[in-house]
């Protein structure tokens, strides 16, 4: 049974939102770099990590989908740039129809409209199945549940791909809050990674 209803998510949603709007843009950019830092520091194997926590899961991505930050987005760009300096490939995602699928990304290829604002390659692109995708979200909480803004694309894409995908939020630290509500089609994620650092959920 859900723990949580759609008028619970929205109230969370705007109160939220204005918290994340409130940071000062150049904060916002310091600490997605320093996101990207932090990772970039535990992949080469200069930052160590608590004992029995489940390792930043990045490493292990082939493939790694990640998305064009909108608004006040912690921007995933600078982590792209660590995973591809790692050797991973790396994708962004498109709305079409119902769904969402990934498109190959060099990093440096022509974007265009991608529904809602977004940006990512065009349909000459590659499709492809990342092996780990970095979610966008307005909150979060300890146990991996995320709220985003309620279209459900990640969630049906998550079900959809199953175990064969791992989950990562990228997102500021007071986006956390103790308890977010459910529903049965929300799918968890894996961990999320702050300007504080790595949390395994």
């Amino acid at each position: 049974m859900a723990s949580g209803n759609a008028t619970d998510k929205q109230t969370l949603r705007e109160r939220l939102r204005a918290r994340r709007d409130a940071l000062p843009a150049a904060a916002r950019a310091a600490w997605s770099e320093h996101m990207a830092a932090w990772a970039e520091a535990v992949l080469r194997g200069s930052t160590a990590r608590a004992a029995g926590a489940e390792p930043l899961p990045l490493a292990a991505a082939p493939i790694v989908g990640v998305y064009w930050p909108l608004r006040s987005e912690a921007d995933p760009r600078p982590l792209a740039r660590a995973c591809a300096w790692r050797g991973a490939s790396l994708a962004l995602p498109v709305v079409v129809g119902p769904d969402l699928l990934f498109r190959a990304w060099s990093g440096h290829a022509e974007l265009e409209p991608a529904g809602f604002g977004a940006l990512a390659p065009g349909p000459t692109a590659a499709a492809v199945q990342p092996d780990l995708v970095v979610v966008p979200l307005l909150g979060f909480d300890a146990r991996g549940h995320r709220l985003g803004w309620g279209k459900g694309f990640y969630d049906r894409y998550l079900a959809a791909r199953g175990d064969a995908v791992r989950a990562v939020g990228l997102a500021f630290a007071c986006q956390q809050v103790p308890k977010i509500p459910t529903e049965a089609h929300d799918r968890r994620l894996h961990g999320v990674l702050t300007e504080r650092g790595w949390q395994p959920c």
